[in-house]
């Protein structure tokens, strides 16, 4: 959560975000680490485009050095203001990766944080972040439910 409001808090009236990476099983995600945007991603007003090189730079990187047990679940990015909805770009996205062979990730994890929200010390993460994720079923970002822990080992 810290990556994430750093990397946010760079970028007061653009869009920014990155990577997120963990693990996934029958009951549970869950997100060890955040990646940041890389050199060159693009941050605007309302949209965000990340530095591809550098995000499969981390993939590879995380996945080795936790020998597998870190993969790549998704991305994170910020809203201006307090708005931590997900927009219909955010669901156009978020089904563009789950049918992308490539990526091979059938549900990805969408993380939005309030750019004004995250700037407030100690803020509560549920009114900071919206997490949803891509349901196949319902062909739609649902919402899930986020839980905060500490993760030890942590190979980020």
């Amino acid at each position: 959560m810290q990556t994430i409001r750093d990397e946010t808090l760079k970028y007061p009236t653009l869009e920014t975000g990155g990577a997120l990476f963990g693990w996934r099983d029958a009951n549970q995600c869950v997100i060890a680490c955040a990646g940041d945007p890389g050199p060159r991603a693009r941050h605007r007003p309302y949209s965000f485009e990340a530095d591809r090189r550098h995000n499969q730079s981390l993939i590879n990187r995380i996945h080795q050095k936790s020998q597998g047990r870190y993969r790549f679940l998704g991305s994170w990015h910020s809203h201006p203001g307090t708005r931590i909805t997900p927009s219909i770009r955010d669901s156009t996205t978020a089904q563009e990766i789950a049918t992308e062979a490539l990526v091979d990730l059938s549900e990805p994890l969408v993380l939005i944080i309030s750019q004004a929200r995250a700037a407030i010390p100690r803020e509560d993460p549920a009114k900071v972040v919206c997490c949803c994720w891509w349901s196949q079923h319902l062909r739609r970002l649902a919402k899930a439910d986020l839980r905060m822990t500490c993760v030890v080992d942590k190979w980020c």
